[in-house]
């Protein structure tokens, strides 16, 4: 009677524990194939450095991810508190994503632009300026972002549309490169 209900209950909740640990530890594997593949796609483009904003996310997310290993791999675990643990590595590593795109299509179109801009060096003293402040923010700083609008404002000013035509150029390539 009773007895053998509370025990196929009791069976029913640890075969339930036992799936959601499964599904924690292949999402664990999922994390860290994520943090392999930005870290891959980071040194693909040889940039010189990374922002400290992004090193700092990049390695409390693998802190995290570790946090929620060691977490799982306890004698009693909280489910409630790996779930949580594991949302929180879910919405990082998109975050982290996201600044690893942002990061490369920064740098690629500061170098895009400063290719274009090439041309006009020696004719525009304010271009020969900021193609330099440009590769100080780029090699010094890591500042892509800084860098790519460092070049672009004074080259639309000397080509009106210049830099959208590379931006162009460069999602055209980019395009072909992912499909």
């Amino acid at each position: 009677g009773i007895l053998r209900q509370i025990n196929i209950l009791g069976n029913t909740n640890i075969k339930i524990t036992n799936t959601s640990q499964k599904e924690i530890k292949d999402s664990i594997d999922l994390y860290e194939l994520d943090m392999r593949n930005m870290k891959r796609t980071i040194e693909k483009y040889h940039l010189p450095g990374l922002p400290k904003i992004y090193l700092d996310l990049f390695f409390s997310v693998t802190d995290r991810i570790e946090d929620l290993a060691s977490k799982l791999n306890r004698v009693k675990i909280d489910m409630d508190e790996i779930d949580a643990i594991s949302k929180m590595c879910e919405e990082d590593i998109e975050m982290l994503d996201n600044q690893t795109q942002v990061i490369v299509d920064n740098a690629m179109l500061t170098e895009y632009m400063i290719q274009y801009a090439n041309r006009f060096r020696h004719s525009h003293v304010e271009i020969e300026n900021a193609i330099n402040k440009a590769l100080v923010l780029f090699h010094r700083e890591y500042d892509y972002e800084g860098a790519l609008e460092a070049i672009r404002i004074p080259l639309n000013r000397i080509e009106a549309g210049a830099a959208r035509k590379v931006e162009e150029s460069y999602q055209e390539e980019k395009n072909r490169r992912y499909y």
